[in-house]
C-alpha cells in the first residue's frame, strides 16, 4: 500500500482553506497549490527510489506525490492500464486546467480501517507525476471537495516561469573534487577556519531559516571501498537505516540518524551519503531540524549531484 501512516483519525474538514503554498512538481513545470493544512512529512531513501517525491497529510486525508518514467507510455495508455486492474473501482481520463490527466481508484484495508484511494497521472516531458490521495472511507464524502480542490490547482507554467522558478538556486564545486551540486540561492556558505579544513571539512552551508544544515567532508579515501563503509554502518546499532543506493549514475552508501534533545524537547535527523570522487572519500550530511520541506531539499540536492558544471 503506497505509504499509509497513523494520521488519519478524525474526520474534520476545513469548510475553506485559507492559503496555500505554490509548490513545483520536481522541476517539470507542473505546480499545485499546498494548503496551508497539510503538514509535510519525511521522505526517506527508500521512498524516493520507490518514486515519491513529496508526502503530506492533515486529519482528513494524505497525499503523495509521486514523479517517475513513463516508459513512452501517455495518459490514454495508463488510463486504459488503471481500466484493466482487478481492484480498481473507476479509471479514465479527465481535463484540468487544460492538462490531460487519467485517474483510478480503489480501496483496501489497513489495520483495521477501509481505506479509499484516488490518483490523478499528467504527463511531464517523458515522465508521469502522480498525485496520490488516501482518505478513511467512512469519511470520504466530507473529504471529495477538498481534494477536488486541491487536485484543481494543478497548471503547467510556462517556459520563462519554470525557468525563473528553476533559477533561484545555484550551481556550486565540492572544493577538491570534480562533483557539483545544486543550492538553494539563499542557502549561505559559512567560512571555514583552519582547523575545520584540516578535520576534512570542505564545505558547510545553512538555510537562513535554520532548518537544514549541510557539511561536507573531503578525505583520501587510502583504499577503503563503499562496502568497507557499508560494513562499518550495519554494526552502528544508533542508525535508523541505512544501504546502497545509485544517484546520477554515482554509487554511494547512505544511514538516517534520529537524535532527540531532551533539553529543549526536539527531534533531528541526521542524513548521510558517502561516494569517491577520483582517489577521495566524500562524505555529504545534511543536518534537519523539521523533517518536512528540508527533507525534500536535501533530496534535490543530493538529486543535483554530478560531474561538471
Amino acid at each position: 500500500m503506497k505509504k499509509i501512516t497513523l494520521i488519519l483519525l478524525a474526520a474534520v474538514l476545513l469548510a475553506v482553506l485559507t492559503s496555500a503554498e505554490e509548490t513545483q512538481i520536481g522541476e517539470t513545470g507542473l505546480f499545485i497549490d499546498i494548503p496551508e493544512d497539510l503538514t509535510a512529512d519525511e521522505v526517506t531513501q527508500e521512498d524516493l527510489e520507490e518514486g515519491l517525491t513529496a508526502y503530506y497529510f492533515n486529519d482528513t486525508y494524505t497525499l503523495g506525490i509521486y514523479l517517475y518514467d513513463a516508459d513512452g507510455a501517455s495518459i490514454a495508455d495508463a488510463a486504459n492500464y488503471y481500466s484493466s486492474g482487478d481492484e480498481v473501482r473507476q479509471a479514465g481520463i479527465t481535463r484540468i486546467n487544460g492538462l490531460d490527466a487519467a485517474y483510478y481508484t480503489y480501496s483496501e484495508d489497513f489495520e483495521g480501517e477501509n481505506y479509499s484511494c484516488v490518483s490523478y497521472i499528467f504527463k511531464a516531458g517523458s515522465d508521469f507525476a502522480e498525485l496520490s490521495f488516501v482518505v478513511r472511507t467512512a469519511d470520504i464524502a466530507s473529504s471529495n471537495e477538498a481534494i477536488n480542490r486541491l487536485v484543481g490547482t494543478v497548471f503547467r507554467a510556462s517556459e520563462a516561469e519554470t525557468e525563473a522558478n528553476t533559477s533561484q538556486s545555484r550551481r556550486i564545486q565540492i572544493p577538491g573534487t570534480d562533483l557539483y551540486i545544486t543550492i538553494p540561492e539563499d542557502y549561505r556558505e559559512a567560512e571555514l577556519d583552519e582547523s575545520e579544513l584540516e578535520e576534512g571539512l570542505a564545505l558547510y552551508c545553512y538555510a537562513p531559516d535554520e532548518a537544514l544544515d549541510m557539511a561536507v567532508y573531503v578525505s583520501p579515501s587510502e583504499g577503503e571501498t563503499l562496502d568497507d563503509y557499508l560494513a562499518e554502518l550495519e554494526d552502528d546499532t544508533d542508525l535508523e537505516e541505512w544501504g546502497k543506493v545509485t544517484i546520477n549514475g554515482f554509487d554511494s552508501v547512505y544511514y538516517v540518524l534520529v537524535s532527540d534533545d531532551t533539553d529543549v524537547d526536539e527531534t533531528s535527523v541526521i542524513i548521510g551519503y558517502i561516494l569517491t570522487d577520483g582517489g577521495n572519500t566524500v562524505l555529504i550530511v545534511f543536518y534537519l531540524d523539521e523533517t518536512g520541506s528540508a527533507s525534500a531539499v536535501s533530496a534535490g540536492i543530493m538529486e543535483s549531484i554530478g560531474a561538471g558544471s
